[in-house]
Protein backbone atom coordinates (compact mmCIF):
# COMPACT_ATOMS: atom_id res chain seq x y z
CA UNK A 1 0.00 0.00 0.00
CA UNK A 2 1.28 3.31 -1.07
CA UNK A 3 2.05 6.38 0.90
CA UNK A 4 1.73 9.52 -0.96
CA UNK A 5 3.03 12.72 -0.28
CA UNK A 6 1.34 15.88 0.23
CA UNK A 7 3.79 18.50 1.63
CA UNK A 8 7.43 17.65 2.74
CA UNK A 9 6.50 15.93 5.81
CA UNK A 10 2.85 15.33 5.77
CA UNK A 11 1.55 11.97 3.93
CA UNK A 12 -1.51 10.00 3.42
CA UNK A 13 -2.42 6.42 2.98
CA UNK A 14 -2.79 5.55 -0.73
CA UNK A 15 -5.34 2.63 -0.83
CA UNK A 16 -8.46 1.56 2.18
CA UNK A 17 -8.79 0.26 4.33
CA UNK A 18 -5.69 1.81 6.27
CA UNK A 19 -2.80 -0.95 7.60
CA UNK A 20 0.22 0.98 9.30
CA UNK A 21 3.23 -1.62 9.54
CA UNK A 22 7.07 -0.85 10.61
CA UNK A 23 7.91 -0.28 7.11
CA UNK A 24 5.97 2.80 6.54
CA UNK A 25 7.46 3.86 10.48
CA UNK A 26 10.78 3.60 8.98
CA UNK A 27 9.58 6.35 5.88
CA UNK A 28 8.35 8.56 8.69
CA UNK A 29 11.32 8.54 10.27
CA UNK A 30 13.53 8.63 6.96
CA UNK A 31 11.37 11.65 6.23
CA UNK A 32 11.68 13.38 9.78
CA UNK A 33 15.19 13.45 9.47
CA UNK A 34 15.39 15.40 6.33
CA UNK A 35 12.77 17.57 7.37
CA UNK A 36 13.36 21.17 8.08
CA UNK A 37 11.22 20.71 11.35
CA UNK A 38 12.16 17.13 12.02
CA UNK A 39 8.82 15.97 11.77
CA UNK A 40 6.73 13.73 9.51
CA UNK A 41 3.13 12.75 10.04
CA UNK A 42 0.85 10.54 8.00
CA UNK A 43 -2.50 11.67 7.85
CA UNK A 44 -5.20 8.70 8.31
CA UNK A 45 -8.31 11.22 7.30
CA UNK A 46 -8.65 12.06 4.15
CA UNK A 47 -9.78 15.61 3.77
CA UNK A 48 -8.85 18.04 6.53
CA UNK A 49 -12.92 18.93 6.63
CA UNK A 50 -13.03 15.35 8.50
CA UNK A 51 -14.86 15.82 12.17
CA UNK A 52 -11.90 13.81 13.39
CA UNK A 53 -8.37 13.87 12.44
CA UNK A 54 -6.41 10.75 13.26
CA UNK A 55 -2.35 10.89 12.70
CA UNK A 56 0.27 9.57 12.99
CA UNK A 57 3.48 11.14 14.05
CA UNK A 58 7.30 10.39 14.09
CA UNK A 59 9.48 13.27 15.81
CA UNK A 60 13.40 12.84 15.17
CA UNK A 61 15.18 13.83 18.34
CA UNK A 62 16.31 17.07 17.82
CA UNK A 63 12.76 18.68 17.07
CA UNK A 64 11.60 21.38 18.76
CA UNK A 65 7.48 22.03 19.38
CA UNK A 66 6.84 25.66 19.94
CA UNK A 67 4.57 25.34 23.07
CA UNK A 68 0.79 26.04 21.97
CA UNK A 69 -2.79 25.13 23.05
CA UNK A 70 -6.21 24.55 21.13
CA UNK A 71 -8.77 26.71 21.84
CA UNK A 72 -11.61 24.20 20.94
CA UNK A 73 -10.78 20.94 20.85
CA UNK A 74 -9.12 18.11 22.91
CA UNK A 75 -6.33 16.10 21.66
CA UNK A 76 -5.37 12.55 22.76
CA UNK A 77 -1.58 11.43 22.08
CA UNK A 78 -0.78 7.67 22.23
CA UNK A 79 2.97 6.94 22.63
CA UNK A 80 3.49 3.92 20.48
CA UNK A 81 7.74 4.02 20.37
CA UNK A 82 10.27 6.04 22.42
CA UNK A 83 10.86 7.95 25.41
CA UNK A 84 9.17 11.90 25.32
CA UNK A 85 7.92 14.13 27.93
CA UNK A 86 4.49 15.86 27.75
CA UNK A 87 5.39 19.68 29.56
CA UNK A 88 2.08 22.00 30.50
CA UNK A 89 2.75 25.73 31.17
CA UNK A 90 0.55 28.25 32.59
CA UNK A 91 -0.07 31.54 30.77
CA UNK A 92 3.33 33.20 31.49
CA UNK A 93 5.01 30.55 30.04
CA UNK A 94 6.21 29.05 33.71
CA UNK A 95 6.20 24.95 33.52
CA UNK A 96 3.57 23.80 35.79
CA UNK A 97 3.85 19.74 35.17
CA UNK A 98 5.94 17.55 33.22
CA UNK A 99 4.72 13.79 31.88
CA UNK A 100 7.31 11.45 31.23
CA UNK A 101 5.79 9.05 28.68
CA UNK A 102 7.08 6.06 28.00
CA UNK A 103 6.40 2.14 27.00
CA UNK A 104 7.42 0.73 30.40
CA UNK A 105 5.49 -1.16 32.83
CA UNK A 106 5.32 1.75 34.99
CA UNK A 107 5.21 4.74 32.60
CA UNK A 108 2.37 6.37 31.10
CA UNK A 109 1.88 5.93 27.23
CA UNK A 110 -1.45 7.83 26.41
CA UNK A 111 -2.10 11.69 27.83
CA UNK A 112 -5.16 13.78 26.71
CA UNK A 113 -5.35 17.47 26.60
CA UNK A 114 -9.75 18.44 27.23
CA UNK A 115 -9.35 22.53 27.68
CA UNK A 116 -6.82 24.91 26.66
CA UNK A 117 -3.62 24.96 28.16
CA UNK A 118 -0.27 25.38 26.57
CA UNK A 119 2.00 22.52 26.37
CA UNK A 120 4.89 21.03 24.12
CA UNK A 121 6.68 17.65 23.94
CA UNK A 122 10.54 17.30 24.97
CA UNK A 123 12.03 13.78 22.79
CA UNK A 124 14.62 12.13 24.80
CA UNK A 125 14.78 9.15 22.33
CA UNK A 126 16.25 9.09 18.67
CA UNK A 127 12.93 8.96 17.37
CA UNK A 128 8.97 9.40 19.24
CA UNK A 129 6.74 7.60 17.31
CA UNK A 130 3.02 8.15 18.34
CA UNK A 131 -0.68 8.22 17.22
CA UNK A 132 -2.59 11.93 17.68
CA UNK A 133 -6.44 11.96 17.52
CA UNK A 134 -8.29 15.65 17.39
CA UNK A 135 -12.10 16.86 16.26
CA UNK A 136 -11.33 18.30 12.48
CA UNK A 137 -11.68 20.44 10.70
CA UNK A 138 -7.95 21.76 11.67
CA UNK A 139 -8.93 25.62 11.58
CA UNK A 140 -5.11 27.61 12.26
CA UNK A 141 -6.99 30.15 14.51
CA UNK A 142 -7.80 27.47 17.00
CA UNK A 143 -3.72 27.00 17.53
CA UNK A 144 -2.70 29.70 19.49
CA UNK A 145 1.16 29.85 19.77
CA UNK A 146 2.75 30.98 22.75
CA UNK A 147 4.57 34.40 22.64
CA UNK A 148 6.89 33.53 25.18
CA UNK A 149 8.59 30.31 22.99
CA UNK A 150 10.52 31.15 20.00
CA UNK A 151 9.30 30.41 16.84
CA UNK A 152 10.18 27.48 15.58
CA UNK A 153 13.65 27.75 13.43
CA UNK A 154 14.71 31.11 15.48
CA UNK A 155 18.16 31.25 16.67
CA UNK A 156 16.87 31.53 20.47
CA UNK A 157 15.01 27.58 20.27
CA UNK A 158 18.53 26.02 21.60
CA UNK A 159 18.58 28.36 24.57
CA UNK A 160 15.47 28.43 24.96
CA UNK A 161 15.09 24.51 25.04
CA UNK A 162 18.16 24.16 27.92
CA UNK A 163 16.28 26.59 29.87
CA UNK A 164 13.11 24.83 29.98
CA UNK A 165 15.21 21.55 30.78
CA UNK A 166 17.13 23.85 33.78
CA UNK A 167 13.15 24.82 35.01
CA UNK A 168 11.99 21.50 34.26
CA UNK A 169 15.13 19.78 36.82
CA UNK A 170 13.92 22.50 39.70
CA UNK A 171 9.95 21.37 38.95
CA UNK A 172 10.65 17.78 39.81
CA UNK A 173 13.25 18.64 42.53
Amino acid sequence: MPILQRTSNVFVLGDSPDFVHGGIIADLKKAADSSPLKRARLCLHREGAELVHEMLIVLAGSVYIRPHRHLNKPESFHLLEGDVSAVFFDDDGTPTRQVRLGRGPDQPFIYRVTHPVYHTQLVWSDYVVFYECTRGPFLKEETEYALWAPEEGAPEVAGYRARLIEQLASLSA
